[in-house]
């Protein structure tokens, strides 16, 4: 800022001048004069106690392989009377920095199909691979809004499973599209066999194939493992005809930091129009055991689970239930005893249809 100084004139004195800048001009009258320094700006008024909301956010972790499910915590206060209970007064927005639609939730669903979106101080998402600004924005109705951002960033599959860690399977031997440098098998078994040992193991299924029966069951030591698909086409079908038979066993005694399922359609036998007839035993997927915790971050993304006694299976229990469990854009159907069961973690985008039929029974018992 420009300043000018003028002396030698007494206290009181009338003074004109006039400023030029290039050709415009303008002038002024100083009616009095001070003959000191201008006075200090006048402080700012105290803060509104009102005004303000303090917010800390945390997640359950800032990194991980795609497809990777984190949950999100938010907690905020504010100074705001109306606020007794900050968990229920104050309103919480998400942005996950990660635009898309619900793949498998029904159209007509009341909080609509964006992904993106979420509301409420505990919430979770499923990312795929690349860098993502998660933005949470609190609300009290009178104060300004708070924003606070975290930065989660996520590694492509193709990268963290390179070469010879991702086996593809395809019962016809066509491999079109596979990921570089993946091993060929022509069943889970062959895969399984092979890849035993390795501390990071996908398996891979080929779109538009029915496998009957696979037992994709993995009881070895690993540190990260992920079942999807691979190629054009129609979802990879797990048939299982099997009554005591799961489409996925992950085994307690199996320590992996990650288990990721993508992608896959899960049909077992129980038959929703007929309950009565034949009750399976077996689980879509099965996360340890019955009483038996599987430690590290399991997450299930865009599947559909039909068929079964229970969609999923989280094994444990109440004095150690299995935590960080991720279902997202996920359908389960027909099952005659549980959708999911047991277990504690983040569950979001989920499309359960539970028919009346199995309302029904369990009424009856």
């Amino acid at each position: 800022m420009t300043k000018i100084r003028l002396d030698g004139f007494p206290t009181g004195a009338a003074v004109a001048f006039s400023v030029a800048a290039g050709t415009a001009s303008a002038s002024a009258d100083v009616a009095e004069w001070a003959g000191s320094a201008a006075p200090p700006p006048p402080p700012p008024p105290p803060p509104d106690d009102d005004s303000d909301i303090t917010m800390t956010l945390s997640a359950t972790r800032l990194t991980g392989t795609a497809p990777a499910g984190i949950l999100f915590e938010a907690t905020a206060t504010s100074p705001v009377s109306s606020v007794v209970i900050p968990y229920h007064d104050i309103h919480y927005t998400w942005d996950f920095g990660d635009a898309g639609e619900f793949q498998r939730m029904a159209t007509d669903m009341p909080w609509g199909r964006d992904r993106n979106l979420a509301y409420g101080p505990v919430v979770s998402h499923t990312f795929g691979a690349g860098t993502y600004t998660v933005t949470r924005t609190a609300r009290d109705g009178v104060s300004a809004p708070r924003v606070v951002t975290l930065q989660v960033v996520v590694a492509d599959a193709d990268t963290v499973f390179a070469g010879a860690d991702t086996g593809v399977i395809s019962h016809s031997g066509n491999f079109t599209g596979k990921p570089a440098g993946a091993s060929e098998f022509t069943s889970f078994a062959a895969a399984k066999a092979a890849m035993s040992g390795r501390a990071r193991q996908r398996y891979l299924f080929r779109r538009g194939e029915t496998f009957s029966n696979p037992d994709i069951r993995l009881t070895d030591s690993c540190d990260k493992v992920s079942f999807g698909a691979f190629g054009s086409g129609a979802d990879p079908v797990i048939q299982i005809t099997n009554l005591n038979d799961s489409g996925i066993i992950v085994n307690n005694s199996v320590t992996p930091d990650e288990v990721c399922v993508e992608g896959l359609d899960f049909r077992l036998p129980y038959d929703a129009t007929n309950p009565g007839t034949v009750k399976p035993n077996g689980e879509g997927i099965m996360f340890g055991g019955a009483a038996l915790t599987l430690s590290g971050v399991k997450t299930v993304h865009n599947c559909r689970i039909e068929g079964g006694a229970k969609a999923i299976w989280i094994g444990g229990k109440d004095t150690s239930p299995q935590y960080h469990v991720y279902v997202s854009d996920t359908w389960f159907s027909s099952w005659h005893d549980y959708g999911i069961f047991c277990g504690t973690g983040g569950y979001i985008g989920l499309a359960v249809l539970l028919d009346h039929l199995v309302l029904g029974e369990l009424a009856d018992q």
